[in-house]
């Protein structure tokens, strides 16, 4: 026969089970913490590409810039890259717009400023023409292909080829 010991150490069946379902939730939420670090990685690692690809594309075109004429507003150009084939990038230009003197004013259509002098509007005329003109707006687009993600980035151009004209009043 056997003999039975008085004082038996060692862990029951439930302290068992109780420290193996405290271990099984400490390792999924390890593991779910650690999934959720890998893909936040490779998200910001996507990001900092796209932004560097980006601010190379905008600085390039600021260091040189095309002949800013109307066909550029029509519609976007999309390319691709030739160094890296996976990113396109979008260039689109608009022209800079400044809202009409009396909408400026906050007076309706058709009513006439009773404090502005006719001065005031045309060399706010001539200011607007002349901004229409010296500057553009320069808006870079660079997309993922595969993944879909992209990077925005828009900058002010001045036109270096435009001539500033003012009338005599």
């Amino acid at each position: 026969m056997a003999k039975r010991l008085k004082h038996q150490s060692g862990f029951t069946l439930l302290e068992v089970l109780i420290a193996t379902g405290i271990f099984a939730a400490f390792a999924a939420a390890f593991t779910l913490t650690l999934s959720y670090n890998v893909s936040d990685s490779i998200r910001l690692e996507e990001e900092i590409i796209l932004k560097e690809l980006c601010m190379n594309k905008t600085n390039e075109i600021l260091l040189d810039p095309p002949d800013l004429k109307e066909s550029l507003t029509l519609q976007p150009e999309i390319k691709t890259f030739e160094n890296n084939s996976a990113y396109e990038y979008i260039l689109t230009w608009k022209r800079f717009v400044l809202p009409d003197y009396d909408k400026l004013k906050g007076s309706e259509e058709g009513q006439e400023d009773e404090d502005a002098s006719p001065y005031e509007k045309i060399f706010y005329g001539q200011i607007k023409d002349n901004l229409k003109e010296l500057i553009w707006q320069l808006e870079v687009k660079v997309k993922n292909k595969k993944t879909g993600y992209f990077f925005t980035l828009s900058t002010w151009v001045t036109n270096q080829n435009a001539k500033v004209n003012l009338k005599k009043i």
